[in-house]
This record gives C-alpha cells, structure tokens and sequence, in this order.
C-alpha cells in the first residue's frame, strides 16, 4: 500500500492548484502552539454543507484570508480574482 504524496500534472489544466491559505483572525479565536486555520476550520466545521453559512460565518468574524499557495508557492493576487 502507497501513503506517499501525489504529484498529478495534467496538460490539459490550465487553472491554478490552490493547496493551503494563510488566514489572520481576531485573538479571540487563537491557541498558542496551533495553527490558526486549523482552529478556525474547526469551528466553522458544523457549516460546511452549507456555503452560504460558511462564508457568513467568515464575514462575521473579521477572517481575512492573507494569501493562497499553490504547488509553487504563495500564488499572486494578480493570479486570480475573487467576485
């Protein structure tokens, strides 16, 4: 049985792989020695069959995401464009 990473490159894609986030988040919701999107997905974990709860959950905490990696990195804001 294989538990390693895959590395799976498709030609045919042309978007951008997004495999982390950077968030900041008010004090309130931090815990020392724990990363902070961790602790905070895990609070918003009761919400995630409903997008809209999810990201009104997010707007209402003051969560502001600081960057995106990809494969390569942290991606560039001009990379993308959230509506």
């Amino acid at each position: 049985m294989f538990f390693g990473n895959i590395n799976i490159s498709s030609k045919k894609f042309n978007g951008i792989n997004i495999n982390s986030y950077n968030i900041s988040m008010p004090d309130k919701y931090k815990m020392e020695k724990f990363d902070d999107k961790i602790i905070y997905e895990s609070l918003i974990y009761n919400n995630s069959n409903n997008y809209k709860k999810v990201a009104e959950t997010i707007k209402k905490d003051g969560i502001k995401i600081s960057n995106l990696v990809g494969n390569n990195g942290i991606i560039a804001k001009q990379e993308f464009k959230i509506n």
